[in-house]
């Protein structure tokens, strides 16, 4: 069913790439958003006002950006396979344009797809082409005997045999050593990035319908304050599941979401992460709300899910109800949320910010 008290109003538009915009982070503690272009530049926008506070020329079309957080003096983004530092402090603290990056890390085997930081700020994942995550952990502060030393430095490769394109990954945010990732081989992969151990892995071929023409490749992940993982399928699928000490445990199921591939999907930050944004190559934009969080002792959910078993699993996915949607005029490249709605990047050099209205 639908919630027709609920829509998505156009609130403004953000203007200043001179190409494709393919990747956003937002920052909600400091309410600035990064994006990357194809004109091989990140901007920083200022959310309030709508403009661009500073712009970093990479020279190459942009791939990921991500803020790192907690730090408001590091930056990362990604062309090809390298990973680049801007510095914002020292300086570069007041420059609206900085020209070239303070530091470049080419330890990617292949194309990086996206960059993703752990909450709290000490490492940072960059995924690749290859199916390669690398981890390298981040420094408090820069030592002074350089004149660009790096905030990052390389720990480990996470790397399992035949691996396909990592497309996404998400640190679990209570369980401070594991990763999830995913990618062109449908599968979904828990690991514990101290010991680079590869924990389990979920075939999504084994929850999904199998298909020939729209296989469940894993094309993104989110996952939320309270560990609920979102997974976005080739099929038009998406996925929830909880990462837990014995594994990924399949806890719901969103069929035929998208009409094509599910390339986007997030927790909200608005209403507390009771909704789910996602987007699609079919150009659709939809809200679902998956309720509030259960409370119960895990040791009574432990008891339901023996009890119950894969009834219970398919009660949870009916759970979630579709609360609106709209068609993007054009293919969307990258989303993410702000306290008022969503923030969408597609082909143009324009990004959309929507406002959810409750009328």
């Amino acid at each position: 069913t639908r919630d027709s008290h609920t829509t998505f109003r156009l609130a403004k538009q953000f203007v200043g790439h001179r190409s494709s915009v393919s990747c956003l982070c937002y920052n909600h503690a400091s309410n600035v958003l990064l994006s990357g272009s194809d004109d091989g530049t990140v901007r920083e926008w200022d959310m309030a006002k709508g403009t661009s506070v500073r712009c970093l020329i990479l020279g190459k079309p942009v791939q990921s950006v991500t803020f790192v957080a907690g730090r408001h003096d590091l930056i990362l983004t990604s062309a090809e396979n390298a990973l680049c530092e801007y510095h914002l402090s020292g300086p570069n603290a007041s420059n609206i344009i900085i020209k070239e990056p303070s530091y470049c890390h080419q330890i990617n085997r292949d194309e990086i797809s996206t960059i993703v930081s752990n909450p709290s700020g000490t490492i940072v994942a960059s995924c690749d082409d290859s199916g390669d995550v690398l981890l390298l952990s981040v420094v408090g502060s820069l030592p002074s005997d350089s004149p660009s030393p790096p905030f990052c430095m390389p720990l480990r490769t996470l790397s399992r045999p035949d691996s396909n394109v990592c497309m996404a990954a998400g640190f679990h945010p209570s369980l401070d050593t594991v990763l999830i990732s995913g990618g062109l081989d449908a599968i979904l992969a828990q690991w514990d990035i101290g010991t680079g151990t590869l924990l389990h892995q979920e075939n999504m071929n084994m929850i999904s319908i199998p298909q020939l023409v729209n296989p469940p490749y894993v094309y993104s992940l989110h996952i939320s304050s309270s560990g609920r993982i979102a997974c976005g399928l080739g099929d038009g699928s998406i996925i929830i599941l909880r990462a837990t000490s014995k594994g990924l445990v399949h806890t719901g199921r969103i069929a035929e979401a998208h009409g094509r591939a599910v390339t986007c999907v997030e927790w909200a930050r608005f209403n507390s992460e009771q909704y789910l944004v996602s987007a699609g190559d079919d150009c659709k934009i939809s809200l679902w709300d998956f309720g509030k969080e259960d409370h119960q002792p895990k040791g009574s959910r432990k008891k339901d899910r023996k009890k119950k078993g894969k009834a219970k699993r398919e009660e949870a996915a009916d759970s979630a109800t579709f609360v609106c949607g709209m068609l993007h005029p054009q293919k969307i490249n990258a989303l993410t949320t702000s306290q008022e709605g969503i923030i969408v990047a597609d082909v143009t050099s324009v990004i959309t910010h929507y406002h959810v209205q409750y009328n």
